[in-house]
């Protein structure tokens, strides 16, 4: 699990709105990087099912 969920789990409920602006700021930096390395996984993810997916298609279709 990612470091934003693992803040957002460590902040009870109610108290967003008594967070000061140094805090939210933080958690929102934090949850701006989680998504940034969640987008480049998904790009590696993707590259590697097509060139696994190209694989598998060039090998059947040739004998």
């Amino acid at each position: 699990m990612g470091m934003f969920f693992q803040c957002m789990n460590s902040v009870a409920p109610g108290t967003v709105e008594t967070m000061s602006a140094a805090e939210i700021d933080q958690l929102q930096a934090v949850f701006m990087q989680e998504l940034f390395t969640n987008q480049v996984i998904m790009q590696e993810l993707e590259q590697k099912m097509s060139q696994v997916l190209a694989a598998q298609q060039g090998g059947s279709s040739s004998p």
